[in-house]
């Protein structure tokens, strides 16, 4: 599970979903909208371009028996 999401643009806020929710909404094409989530901070028309904006994401592991070395490596695209 994504624990939680959290822009240093905003005032802790936080957003909690699963591994497998975000990948059925990527092929949906529905991913939640964190600024009308108010978890991030509308810039205008977004984010201004050239600045940094820091994410934590934390991610809890669920112990299921099977192998999850696969999951070594991977990473996580934010748009």
């Amino acid at each position: 599970m994504i624990k939680s999401i959290k822009s240093t643009t905003s005032k802790a806020k936080t957003y909690y979903s699963t591994l497998s929710e975000l990948k059925v909404a990527t092929k949906n094409r529905s991913i939640p909208d964190l600024v009308k989530k108010g978890i991030v901070d509308r810039e205008g028309n977004g984010f201004t371009p050239g600045d940094d904006d820091t994410f934590y994401v934390m991610f809890t592991f669920v112990d299921s028996g099977e192998d999850q070395n696969v999951f070594q490596g991977d990473a996580l695209k934010l748009n």
